[in-house]
């Protein structure tokens, strides 16, 4: 029996999501809400779903299972625990709130339910970013000594009111792009002990360009940049360079073949990673809805199997929240802040 899920926020990420929910076997969406009313009937007619008058309304349906949350970020918290609340299991795009105050929240809602709750952290499903995972755990080219990550990408512009480039809404790149790099750090290098981080400020967008040190006592040395420009044009762009003692593995998604990895001695070669699932739906920044379906498949499965999700939960994304926000008061400070102050 598949899982009957419901949409609340019809943008992009929430088309996204229905899109992973029309290809799999495994989910079936049957109800959505906006708080744009004309926009949601819009999208329930085009999708075949029923568009629900109120978010009281798409709640109180026995027949939802779990619920996507796909609003702007301020709105991710009241409504994560209204869904709990109404003992739903609960996914919510990243970044998981606004606030640390808020991840805490929910980080502590989750401990005190029985429900499913992830966040869409989806660079831990993204194959080339897991299999950097899996070389540093298992250590097949030896420790790891440096590793580098970039993101960048026009700021959005497709957001009703143009909530992306306020800061105070949004977190800016800091919080909303950002997070991604720096969530997959914590996953694979552990929490670390301290960050040293500087930017580029605006008054009205915030932090859209921040440059993050991860300090790591005896442990490899750690770098990340994010930033949003304000061009209309500007092409999204994720890479990493992870230098082993055996090698370096080098990653850029704008290259034909993205993926190589560079021995001490010998020719460069392509690692070869696990079958990626080529599926093709309306995205954001990418088309190809592969780790997205990936991500949205293990909710299904672990809702199905009634098991506790050990990845992108509420409690890995406190996790990473408290770095990501440690970087912003860094840059804020201009020092080095230690993770510890971030409770």
């Amino acid at each position: 029996m598949s899982v009957q899920i419901g949409i609340v926020g019809c943008g992009g990420m929430g088309n996204m999501h229905r899109s992973c929910c029309a290809l799999s076997d495994a989910a079936k969406l049957i109800a959505v809400w906006d708080v744009d009313w004309e926009k949601c009937k819009a999208k329930a007619s085009e999708w075949g779903v029923e568009a629900c008058p109120s978010l009281e309304d798409l709640l109180s349906k026995p027949e939802i299972d779990a619920v996507f949350v796909t609003t702007p970020t301020p709105s991710h918290a009241e409504i994560a625990l209204a869904v709990l609340n109404h003992k739903k299991h609960v996914f919510v795009e990243k970044p998981l709130a606004r606030t640390l105050e808020q991840a805490r929240m929910l980080k502590e809602a989750m401990a005190r339910t029985d429900r499913i709750c992830m966040v869409g952290q989806c660079i831990r499903f993204w194959p080339e970013y897991r299999f950097l995972k899996e070389a540093v755990t298992d250590g097949r080219w030896g420790r790891l000594v440096t590793a580098r990550f970039h993101r960048t990408a026009a700021c959005p512009s497709w957001d009703k009111g143009n909530w992306f480039a306020d800061g105070e809404q949004s977190g800016s790149a800091a919080l909303d792009l950002h997070t991604h790099d720096t969530d997959f750090v914590v996953y694979a290098a552990g929490m670390p002990d301290a960050v040293q981080s500087f930017g580029t400020y605006d008054r009205k967008a915030g932090w859209w360009q921040i440059v993050s040190r991860y300090i790591y006592p005896n442990g490899p040395q750690v770098y990340s940049e994010g930033a949003w420009y304000f061009v209309e044009e500007f092409p999204f762009n994720m890479s990493y360079r992870a230098n082993f003692e055996e090698g370096i593995l080098d990653y850029d998604m704008s290259r034909e073949k993205p993926l190589w990895f560079h021995p001490k001695s010998g020719k460069p070669f392509e690692p070869e990673l696990p079958p990626m699932p080529k599926l093709k739906g309306e995205g954001i920044n990418i088309s190809d809805l592969g780790a997205y379906f990936l991500e949205d498949q293990y909710f299904f499965e672990c809702i199905a199997q009634g098991k506790k999700p050990d990845t992108a939960t509420f409690e890995t994304s406190y996790d990473s929240a408290r770095v990501v926000f440690a970087e912003i008061r860094s840059a804020e400070e201009d020092r080095r802040v230690k993770i510890v102050e971030m409770v």
